[in-house]
């Protein structure tokens, strides 16, 4: 869907496509497919810099510096990582089924860029609006059903659109406040962040796909973590 900012530059799109002999609906299925494209790609970018803030962000509460030598301030630091990342060798243990294996890290990045396919970006600005928009949101892996069922019966609906217009009036954070307090920490909870990281050891880094996996595989796990950060 295409709100007014951007409706010439899909009307003159689709125009450049159906030049091109393209028909109408496979001109509209190519522009859907490079809305995705340019959608994971902003997403994907973005982890750059949520990796380098939290660990300045980090840094700072511990009293040190973080990154400062890459870049300014440090911030191109994880953009040679990656490249570090994808210059190693993807080792696969001798005995793990290799599809599944390798399939595991590019389904769990997907999995979460598919939930930004029904967030409301702007007016009229989102990729597909469901009806049951929520309940697509916690098939892909959100817990906290009980709290999401709040908007869904102050606004009436399940669509994100539908809830995100329903608080022009009022924002449910202040007509629900508890509600979004639990939400928040059931968020946290989800994401495995402190102090819900109990599965990792402060002193240790053998944790799961920190032993599993390595080079970009390894990555894709992290940049995994971080989307979902900036998707709750």
């Amino acid at each position: 869907m295409i709100g007014d900012p951007f409706a010439w530059v899909y009307e003159q799109l689709t125009a450049l496509l159906l030049s091109l002999g393209m028909t109408a609906v496979w001109a509209q299925t190519t522009l859907r497919f490079l809305g995705a494209a340019v959608l994971a790609t902003v997403l994907l970018v973005s982890t750059f810099f949520l990796i380098w803030g939290e660990r300045k962000l980090l840094a700072r509460l511990q009293d040190r510096l973080g990154p400062n030598r890459v870049g300014p301030w440090g911030m191109f630091q994880t953009v040679a990582d990656f490249v570090k990342l994808i210059g190693k060798e993807i080792i696969v243990p001798t005995h793990a089924d290799k599809a599944v294996y390798l399939l595991a890290p590019l389904l769990v990045v997907l999995s979460v860029i598919g939930i930004w396919a029904v967030v409301p970006l702007a007016p009229g600005v989102v990729g597909t609006d469901l009806e049951v928009g929520v309940l697509y949101i916690v098939g892909i892996g959100a817990p906290m059903v009980l709290v999401l069922l709040v908007p869904v019966i102050l606004a009436s609906s399940m669509s994100l659109v539908g809830i995100v217009e329903a608080q022009a009036g009022m924002w449910f954070i202040v007509m629900a406040p508890v509600a979004a307090l639990v939400y928040l920490i059931t968020s946290i909870a989800e994401n495995g962040r402190a102090p819900f990281d109990l599965l990792e050891g402060e002193s240790e880094i053998v944790a799961g796909f920190n032993v599993e996996y390595s080079a970009l595989a390894f990555g894709m796990f992290f940049v995994a973590e971080f989307l979902h950060s900036l998707t709750i």
